[in-house]
């Protein structure tokens, strides 16, 4: 479950992960995407071959507002058989515990914009 959530962070199961997660009730929560670049537009197209469609819908959380990858990305997912939903992260987190309460085979994929210092 998914205990709270700010720009910079997501705490899953008491653990506070810093970096852009995914994770689901069925798999430990990983960075992502691989190699952390910190890049939304990596982050969303490795969405298509990260995931078969039998895992489940995946809720992508895009950080303080709701940000909708370009058109080939989407088509990507589609192609994939991929059931993506996009939102903000706070709706995201929200939604991954209602889902997960319900029994519902569910994968959140949070991204975490890297703040410069």
């Amino acid at each position: 479950m998914i205990g709270g959530y700010d720009a910079s962070s997501v705490t899953i199961n008491g653990k506070r992960h810093h970096s852009s997660v995914v994770f689901s009730n069925q798999r430990i929560p990983e960075v992502w995407p691989e190699g952390d670049s910190g890049d939304f537009l990596s982050a969303a197209s490795s969405l298509s071959t990260r995931f078969k469609p039998h895992e489940g819908v995946i809720l992508f959380g895009t950080g303080a507002r709701q940000i909708f990858p370009e058109v080939g990305i989407r088509r990507a997912w589609a192609q994939a058989g991929l059931v993506v939903e996009v939102m903000d992260t706070a709706a995201a987190c929200r939604t991954f515990n209602l889902l997960v309460g319900e029994g519902r085979d569910v994968v959140a994929a949070i991204f975490i914009q890297e703040i410069n210092q």
